[in-house]
């Protein structure tokens, strides 16, 4: 199953749709290890690994396609 979650979580950042999307997330990415999300209404908090720069990269483009054409 992990495998399978990590070829769709790649197909995703390939065409260039981030899988979570936080406010100030591009600070953030910059300066931290890791995300920590609030759910403001259940009062979860869930911590999240930092995206590696190559996949942060590809997404800002876009895309694979896009990043690969220098967009």
């Amino acid at each position: 199953m992990q495998e399978v979650l990590r070829a769709f979580l790649s197909q995703l950042y390939h065409v260039g749709i981030p899988v979570i999307k936080c406010a100030d997330v591009k600070k953030s990415m910059q300066t931290t290890s890791f995300l920590l999300v609030s759910n403001k209404t259940s009062g979860e908090t869930f911590v999240y690994s930092k995206i590696p720069i190559n996949v942060y990269e590809i997404i800002q483009c876009g895309g694979l396609i896009n990043f690969l054409q220098g967009v």
